[in-house]
């Protein structure tokens, strides 16, 4: 994908509120996502960061409000929302450790930077995709799963 594209799919993402509600590396630990949630009805829709080969995820919330939810009454921040809400987009970033990947790996990388009222997340990768998902993709089992060991 051209850096064009990849701007495309970042500025997109900056265009209006759209709450997100899962992000982490995918079960094959290639590549990063990100899961929003566009209107009702409407498919999720998977942000994908191909070739992740760094992500850097920190905690934006308080530490007063950290301190808060380890007590038997939990304060004023509403933990089980379980997705965030603030105007987020991706911020590409120019910067050494985009050049250093790309430079041991021969490649184009890139730096983008998610900023939520919940996480900051830095990830270097190499290209970007989206797609749909269908709106159970986040529903959690109603079993248990068991893994044979």
């Amino acid at each position: 994908m051209s850096v064009e594209s990849i701007e495309a799919i970042a500025a997109a993402s900056r265009e209006r509120e759209l709450p997100l509600i899962r992000h982490g590396f995918a079960d094959y630990m290639r590549d990063y996502e990100l899961v929003v949630f566009v209107a009702n009805g409407a498919p999720l829709r998977l942000i994908q960061f191909i070739g992740c080969v760094s992500a850097c995820v920190t905690s934006t919330v308080d530490a007063r409000v950290w301190r808060e939810s380890f007590a038997p009454t939990v304060g004023e921040f509403n933990w089980d929302v379980r997705y965030s809400t603030s105007n987020w987009g991706v911020e590409l970033v120019k910067g050494a450790d985009g050049d250093e990947w790309a430079k041991r790996l021969g490649m184009s990388m890139h730096v983008a930077e998610i900023v939520t009222e919940t996480h900051r997340i830095r990830l270097v990768f190499h290209d970007m995709a989206t797609s749909e998902l269908p709106l159970d993709y986040c529903v959690q089992p109603s079993e248990p799963i068991e893994f044979p060991l």
